[in-house]
C-alpha cells in the first residue's frame, strides 16, 4: 500500500485499503490458551485466514466483501491511517474495486498468530505477499504484516477490524547500492 508511489495501489488504499495471493498454509500459534476449546477456535479461525486468501485470489476482489463485517463498528487501517471507518464504507469501496484491479494474488505466510480472546473471537496476526493485476495488465506486488481482529457471528467468522502494514524504507540517504 504505497501511496506515495502513486500506484492503483494509493486508489485501492483510499477506495480499499487493501486486497492480497493464494494461500500457502498459515501454522497457528495461540498466546494466552485459556481452556480447551480454544484449540477448536484456533482451528476454526486458521482455516477463516486460510479460506480468505483462497477466496479472494480465487474469485477476485469483490471476494473481500465475503469476509468484511458490514457492522458500523468495522474500521480498517493501512500504514497507520484508517481508510474505512465503518462497515458500510467498506462495502462501497469493495463494489468500486473492480475498476481498479482485474484480480489479486493473496498468500498469508507460515507465522499465523492466533490469540483466542473469546469462544467467538480471536485476534490474528500473520506477514503477506499480493499481487495485484490492474485491468491494464500491470502488476503491483507488496509484502508485509496484517492484524485484525475477527468474529463468529451466525456461525461464520469475519473480520471485524484490519490493519495492513509495509516495512518502512529506509531515507534516501540510508540505502545500500
Amino acid at each position: 500500500m504505497r501511496a506515495a508511489r502513486g500506484s492503483p495501489r494509493t486508489t485501492l488504499a483510499c477506495a480499499l485499503g487493501a486486497v492480497f495471493l493464494a494461500s500457502g498454509g498459515c501454522a497457528a500459534t495461540t498466546a494466552g490458551q485459556r481452556g480447551p476449546g480454544d484449540a477448536a477456535t484456533v482451528s476454526e479461525v486458521t482455516a477463516f485466514m486460510e479460506t480468505v486468501a483462497r477466496e479472494v485470489t480465487r474469485d477476485g476482489p469483490l471476494a473481500w466483501s465475503r469476509f468484511f463485517s458490514t457492522d458500523p463498528e468495522f474500521y480498517m487501517a493501512v500504514n497507520g491511517q484508517r481508510v474505512f471507518p465503518s462497515g458500510a464504507a467498506a462495502s462501497a469501496a469493495i463494489a468500486e474495486l473492480p475498476k481498479a484491479l482485474a484480480s489479486v494474488q493473496l498468500s498469508w505466510g507460515t507465522d499465523l498468530r492466533v490469540e483466542v480472546l473469546a469462544p467467538d473471537a480471536a485476534t490474528v496476526g500473520v506477514s503477506y505477499a499480493e499481487t495485484r493485476v490492474t485491468p491494464k495488465g500491470e502488476r503491483i506486488s507488496d509484502a508485509g504484516f496484517f492484524t485484525g481482529t475477527v468474529q463468529r457471528r451466525a456461525g461464520r467468522w469475519l473480520f471485524h477490524n484490519a490493519h495492513w502494514s509495509l516495512p518502512l524504507e529506509p531515507p534516501s540517504g540510508d540505502r545500500k547500492p
